[in-house]
């Protein structure tokens, strides 16, 4: 009996942190598909990374917490800015 409840007490926190995390994205989707380049021998080369954000609330501005470098936006025109923190 003691383990069910110590077990949804830790299901309902687990559920509650996620749901915080999360909060800031619910303004856009973000879709991210990552492509390695390998040799024979499974060594990777090359890493390219696409992320197709979609503004649905058409906010002027998004946050995006990403670490990637060498940004280029190919389907659009529109800038961004880059705040290292």
């Amino acid at each position: 009996m003691k383990h069910k409840v110590i077990t949804k007490i830790t299901s309902g926190a687990l559920l509650c942190s996620m749901l915080t995390y999360s909060a800031p994205i619910f303004a856009y989707t973000k879709d991210e598909t990552v492509y390695v380049k390998q040799d024979a021998y499974g060594k990777s080369y090359n890493t390219l990374v696409n992320s197709h954000l979609i503004n649905s609330s058409e906010e002027n501005l998004i946050n995006d917490l990403s670490d990637l470098v060498n940004i280029k936006n190919v389907n659009g025109d529109e800038e961004f800015t880059r705040d290292r923190k």
